[in-house]
Protein backbone atom coordinates (compact mmCIF):
# COMPACT_ATOMS: atom_id res chain seq x y z
CA UNK A 1 0.00 0.00 0.00
CA UNK A 2 1.00 3.53 -0.96
CA UNK A 3 2.57 5.34 2.28
CA UNK A 4 1.40 9.10 1.79
CA UNK A 5 2.86 11.59 3.59
CA UNK A 6 0.45 13.63 5.36
CA UNK A 7 1.52 17.19 6.92
CA UNK A 8 -1.44 18.98 9.71
CA UNK A 9 -1.01 22.34 10.63
CA UNK A 10 -3.06 23.65 13.72
CA UNK A 11 -2.45 26.52 16.40
CA UNK A 12 -4.28 23.65 18.61
CA UNK A 13 -2.15 21.14 20.15
CA UNK A 14 -4.95 18.93 21.40
CA UNK A 15 -6.79 19.14 18.38
CA UNK A 16 -3.44 17.62 16.36
CA UNK A 17 -2.68 14.71 18.62
CA UNK A 18 -6.53 13.44 17.87
CA UNK A 19 -6.08 14.20 13.96
CA UNK A 20 -2.41 11.53 14.24
CA UNK A 21 -4.40 9.09 16.32
CA UNK A 22 -7.70 8.95 14.12
CA UNK A 23 -5.25 8.78 10.89
CA UNK A 24 -3.35 6.06 12.76
CA UNK A 25 -6.43 4.21 13.27
CA UNK A 26 -7.44 4.45 9.27
CA UNK A 27 -4.31 2.05 8.46
CA UNK A 28 -1.33 2.27 7.15
CA UNK A 29 -1.90 4.78 3.92
CA UNK A 30 -0.63 7.59 5.53
CA UNK A 31 1.82 9.13 7.63
CA UNK A 32 0.92 12.24 9.62
CA UNK A 33 3.04 14.99 10.98
CA UNK A 34 1.57 17.69 12.99
CA UNK A 35 3.58 21.04 13.26
CA UNK A 36 1.29 23.89 15.08
CA UNK A 37 3.53 27.34 14.13
CA UNK A 38 3.10 28.51 10.52
CA UNK A 39 7.17 29.38 10.43
CA UNK A 40 7.44 25.75 11.36
CA UNK A 41 5.66 24.94 8.90
CA UNK A 42 6.99 26.57 6.30
CA UNK A 43 10.22 24.82 6.81
CA UNK A 44 8.85 21.48 6.86
CA UNK A 45 7.41 22.36 3.58
CA UNK A 46 10.94 23.41 2.12
CA UNK A 47 12.33 20.35 3.03
CA UNK A 48 9.42 18.50 0.43
CA UNK A 49 8.56 14.75 0.84
CA UNK A 50 4.51 15.89 1.55
CA UNK A 51 2.65 14.62 -0.32
CA UNK A 52 -0.55 16.71 0.82
CA UNK A 53 -1.32 19.66 3.15
CA UNK A 54 -4.12 20.11 6.33
CA UNK A 55 -4.44 23.26 7.51
CA UNK A 56 -6.40 25.63 9.84
CA UNK A 57 -6.55 29.11 9.22
CA UNK A 58 -3.38 30.59 10.74
CA UNK A 59 -1.05 33.71 9.96
CA UNK A 60 2.32 33.85 9.10
CA UNK A 61 4.36 36.16 11.27
CA UNK A 62 3.68 39.09 8.63
CA UNK A 63 -0.01 38.42 9.16
CA UNK A 64 -0.37 36.61 5.68
CA UNK A 65 -2.48 33.76 5.38
CA UNK A 66 -0.27 30.68 5.96
CA UNK A 67 -2.00 28.48 3.38
CA UNK A 68 -1.24 31.41 0.28
CA UNK A 69 2.07 31.62 2.00
CA UNK A 70 2.37 27.64 1.80
CA UNK A 71 1.16 27.75 -1.61
CA UNK A 72 4.03 29.75 -2.34
CA UNK A 73 6.62 27.48 -0.86
CA UNK A 74 4.82 24.12 -2.74
CA UNK A 75 3.21 24.96 -5.78
CA UNK A 76 1.64 21.69 -6.75
CA UNK A 77 1.05 20.35 -3.41
CA UNK A 78 -2.90 19.54 -2.69
CA UNK A 79 -4.11 21.74 0.38
CA UNK A 80 -6.99 20.96 2.43
CA UNK A 81 -8.49 23.72 4.93
CA UNK A 82 -10.01 22.22 7.69
CA UNK A 83 -10.90 25.01 10.17
CA UNK A 84 -13.46 26.20 12.50
CA UNK A 85 -14.14 29.52 10.45
CA UNK A 86 -17.41 29.54 8.13
CA UNK A 87 -16.69 29.41 4.60
CA UNK A 88 -17.25 33.29 3.96
CA UNK A 89 -14.56 34.08 6.40
CA UNK A 90 -11.65 31.65 4.75
CA UNK A 91 -13.36 31.96 1.24
CA UNK A 92 -10.67 34.68 -0.35
CA UNK A 93 -7.47 32.54 1.26
CA UNK A 94 -8.63 29.56 -0.22
CA UNK A 95 -9.20 31.23 -3.81
CA UNK A 96 -5.53 32.64 -3.34
CA UNK A 97 -3.85 30.07 -2.34
CA UNK A 98 -6.25 27.36 -4.55
CA UNK A 99 -6.96 25.05 -2.00
CA UNK A 100 -8.37 21.65 -3.13
CA UNK A 101 -10.84 20.73 -0.12
CA UNK A 102 -12.86 22.75 2.71
CA UNK A 103 -13.44 20.74 5.87
CA UNK A 104 -15.33 22.03 8.62
CA UNK A 105 -13.88 21.34 12.05
CA UNK A 106 -15.31 20.14 14.74
CA UNK A 107 -18.00 17.38 15.94
CA UNK A 108 -15.76 14.65 14.90
CA UNK A 109 -16.17 14.40 11.25
CA UNK A 110 -12.43 13.06 10.63
CA UNK A 111 -14.41 10.37 8.31
CA UNK A 112 -15.43 13.43 5.83
CA UNK A 113 -12.06 14.90 6.47
CA UNK A 114 -10.32 11.32 5.29
CA UNK A 115 -12.49 10.96 2.71
CA UNK A 116 -11.77 14.55 1.45
CA UNK A 117 -7.89 13.95 1.71
CA UNK A 118 -8.31 10.74 -0.57
CA UNK A 119 -10.46 12.54 -3.25
CA UNK A 120 -7.25 15.33 -3.27
CA UNK A 121 -4.59 13.14 -3.46
CA UNK A 122 -5.97 10.51 -5.81
CA UNK A 123 -6.85 6.91 -5.66
CA UNK A 124 -9.49 7.77 -3.28
CA UNK A 125 -10.63 4.84 -0.71
CA UNK A 126 -13.63 4.25 1.37
CA UNK A 127 -13.41 5.41 4.94
CA UNK A 128 -13.07 2.27 6.88
CA UNK A 129 -15.26 1.67 10.20
CA UNK A 130 -18.25 -0.11 10.56
CA UNK A 131 -21.60 1.98 10.13
CA UNK A 132 -19.63 5.26 10.48
CA UNK A 133 -17.59 4.86 13.24
CA UNK A 134 -14.28 6.63 13.35
CA UNK A 135 -11.88 5.86 16.72
CA UNK A 136 -10.59 9.21 18.38
CA UNK A 137 -9.08 7.76 21.27
CA UNK A 138 -8.27 5.00 23.94
CA UNK A 139 -8.91 4.61 27.65
CA UNK A 140 -6.63 2.90 29.83
CA UNK A 141 -8.11 1.22 32.22
CA UNK A 142 -4.89 0.78 34.69
CA UNK A 143 -4.00 4.56 34.24
CA UNK A 144 -5.18 7.00 37.12
CA UNK A 145 -7.56 8.81 35.09
CA UNK A 146 -11.38 8.27 35.22
CA UNK A 147 -13.33 7.33 31.99
CA UNK A 148 -14.85 10.71 32.38
CA UNK A 149 -11.90 12.24 31.98
CA UNK A 150 -10.80 10.52 29.01
CA UNK A 151 -14.74 11.02 27.93
CA UNK A 152 -14.82 14.95 28.43
CA UNK A 153 -11.32 15.79 26.70
CA UNK A 154 -12.37 14.11 23.75
CA UNK A 155 -15.54 15.77 23.47
CA UNK A 156 -13.83 18.91 24.28
CA UNK A 157 -11.72 18.46 21.40
CA UNK A 158 -13.96 17.40 18.78
CA UNK A 159 -16.89 19.66 19.78
CA UNK A 160 -14.66 22.90 20.60
CA UNK A 161 -16.07 23.69 23.64
CA UNK A 162 -14.67 24.22 27.45
CA UNK A 163 -13.62 20.95 29.47
CA UNK A 164 -15.94 22.71 32.28
CA UNK A 165 -18.84 23.25 29.44
CA UNK A 166 -19.11 19.50 29.13
CA UNK A 167 -20.70 18.92 33.33
CA UNK A 168 -23.92 17.79 31.68
CA UNK A 169 -22.22 14.17 30.88
CA UNK A 170 -22.06 13.04 34.11
CA UNK A 171 -25.85 14.11 33.73
CA UNK A 172 -26.07 12.39 30.66
CA UNK A 173 -24.73 8.97 31.28
CA UNK A 174 -23.89 6.85 34.67
CA UNK A 175 -20.24 7.24 33.76
CA UNK A 176 -19.13 5.62 37.02
CA UNK A 177 -21.30 2.28 36.20
CA UNK A 178 -19.99 2.81 32.54
CA UNK A 179 -16.46 2.07 33.81
CA UNK A 180 -17.49 -0.93 36.38
CA UNK A 181 -19.46 -2.66 33.39
CA UNK A 182 -16.37 -2.31 31.06
CA UNK A 183 -13.52 -3.02 33.15
CA UNK A 184 -15.06 -6.05 34.87
CA UNK A 185 -16.85 -7.38 31.34
CA UNK A 186 -14.98 -11.23 30.31
CA UNK A 187 -15.92 -10.80 26.38
CA UNK A 188 -15.70 -7.42 24.05
CA UNK A 189 -18.72 -5.46 24.08
CA UNK A 190 -19.54 -1.75 23.55
CA UNK A 191 -21.58 0.97 25.17
CA UNK A 192 -23.10 3.78 23.15
CA UNK A 193 -24.34 6.73 24.21
CA UNK A 194 -25.47 10.54 22.96
CA UNK A 195 -23.14 13.32 23.60
CA UNK A 196 -24.47 16.83 21.62
CA UNK A 197 -24.61 15.74 18.15
CA UNK A 198 -22.77 12.64 18.31
CA UNK A 199 -23.02 9.39 18.74
CA UNK A 200 -19.98 8.00 21.27
CA UNK A 201 -19.10 4.26 21.96
CA UNK A 202 -16.60 3.11 24.34
CA UNK A 203 -15.12 -0.55 24.03
CA UNK A 204 -14.22 -3.34 26.50
CA UNK A 205 -10.63 -2.28 25.66
CA UNK A 206 -11.18 0.97 26.04
CA UNK A 207 -11.62 2.42 22.35
CA UNK A 208 -13.66 5.17 22.00
CA UNK A 209 -15.02 5.82 19.24
CA UNK A 210 -17.93 8.49 17.59
CA UNK A 211 -20.16 9.34 14.59
CA UNK A 212 -22.37 11.66 14.06
CA UNK A 213 -25.94 11.04 15.58
CA UNK A 214 -28.48 10.55 13.25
Amino acid sequence: MTHLRLLHVDDDPDFLDLSARVFEGFGDRYGVETVDDAGAALDRLARGGVDCLVSDSLRTATGEAFVVAARRAATDLPIVFCTGSEWDAVATDADAAGTAGYVRKGRGDFARLRETVDAVVGDATPAPGADGWVVVGRHDWNADDELVVTLASTAATLQDVDVEALASLSRTVDVEALEDLLRSATVDVAATFRLEDDEVAVRTDGTVAVRPAT
